[in-house]
């Protein structure tokens, strides 16, 4: 009987070792979630100050020689077609942050409020990063295209006859 309760008592420290072992520190998330949620600011401002720079880039395209516009080789209509697409891909990327960043703030303020424990929150957390993945180099990505764009825009404004 004594050796019964022994073994019981003993796997019960042993699960509840476990257990707090597996489930993730609130403390320890809370700071993950916050990092979290100011990466994504940064970089949905990197995707802002991108997107901002459209209109002075179409400014650039429509002061490119006309004969540079009309010339098939020139490498204008695919300068043009990136813009469009850019201007497409940033609007995304923008939805995206701006319907990503409140779910997550939800999910650290309610957690810090006990509405959601760690482990509620880290499974909430869990079901949309994979949606939030890579988006730092998404958001460095666009940068550089903006700046290659604007390169060439500049380099087609300056090959006018």
């Amino acid at each position: 009987m004594k050796n019964g309760i022994f073994t019981l008592a003993f796997i019960a420290i042993i699960l509840g070792t476990q257990c707090q072992e597996s489930a993730p520190k609130s403390s320890d998330f809370n700071t993950q979630l916050s990092t979290e949620i100011g990466n994504l600011n940064t970089a949905r401002q990197t995707v802002v100050d991108a997107n901002n720079q459209v209109n002075d880039l179409r400014t650039e395209l429509n002061n490119i020689p006309e004969d540079v516009k009309a010339d098939p080789n020139s490498g204008f209509s695919e300068l043009l077609r990136k813009v469009e697409i850019f201007e497409s891909k940033t609007g995304a990327m923008l939805m995206m942050y701006d319907r990503v960043i409140p779910e997550l703030t939800d999910i650290n303020t309610n957690m810090q409020s006990g509405g959601l424990n760690a482990e509620q929150a880290q499974m909430h957390y869990d079901s949309i990063a994979p949606t939030i993945k890579n988006y730092a180099t998404g958001a460095e990505n666009t940068k550089k295209l903006m700046e290659q764009m604007r390169e060439e825009a500049k380099r087609l404004a300056g090959s006018g006859n």
